[in-house]
């Protein structure tokens, strides 16, 4: 979908939503160390799916969000054996009506959305990045305590499925550099909003 520039919408669902990303801006400016979280658990294979839900790394910091996780939302996972990428999207929640962001068609005012950025390319160092197991812990390992705040990331099957991936995590629970660096190396061939939440829903 183009992106179009329109008035800002505002909204108290929009306000709680930048106050929150503003807070958690603020925890992740900090330094303070803490314990390691516990040890990482085996990863689900990402199972296939038609849409794009752009809540798969945690809902907690969106307006309304429930206690405890949605079972509706896909569980990320590792890339499925024979599992074809096309494309990966990736998702960043924005405020509802903030500056730069675009009314999207359908959506009610003050729900969350986000932009989502389609990068194409060869993907092959990629699916090696999401390849790659999540570090053990140390005994004894200590981590700092600013909070990484995770973009929502998903592959597309050359037969147009979308899967939702795990980025490997490092002794802290932070996402190792490796998936990063190699989106970084694709090209973003489109970038759009889509509500947070699929249509469906």
């Amino acid at each position: 979908m183009p992106i179009t520039t329109s008035p800002p919408r505002r909204h108290p669902r929009a306000f709680a939503l930048v106050a929150g990303i503003a807070c958690l801006i603020a925890l992740a400016s900090s330094g303070c160390a803490s314990t390691a979280p516990s040890a990482p658990v085996a990863q689900p294979v990402a199972q296939p799916g038609d849409e794009l839900d752009c809540r798969t790394e945690g809902t907690w910091m969106l307006p309304d969000a429930p206690p405890t996780p949605d079972s509706a939302i896909p569980v990320p996972g590792r890339v499925p054996d024979g599992f074809e990428p096309a494309a990966a999207l990736r998702c960043t929640p924005l405020a509802p009506g903030a500056a730069g962001t675009a009314p999207v068609d359908d959506t009610p005012p003050g729900e969350p959305v986000a932009r989502v950025e389609r990068f194409e390319g060869d993907l092959a160092p990629l699916i090696s990045a999401l390849a790659e197991p999540d570090d053990p812990v140390p005994d004894g390992v200590v981590c700092t305590a600013d909070l990484e705040l995770v973009p929502p990331l998903w592959l597309e099957g050359v037969d147009g499925r979308l899967i939702p991936v795990h980025y490997p995590r490092d002794a802290c629970g932070k996402t190792k550099p490796g998936v990063h660096d190699a989106l970084e190396a694709l090209q973003v061939t489109s970038v759009s909003e889509v509500a947070v939440a699929p249509r469906s829903e």
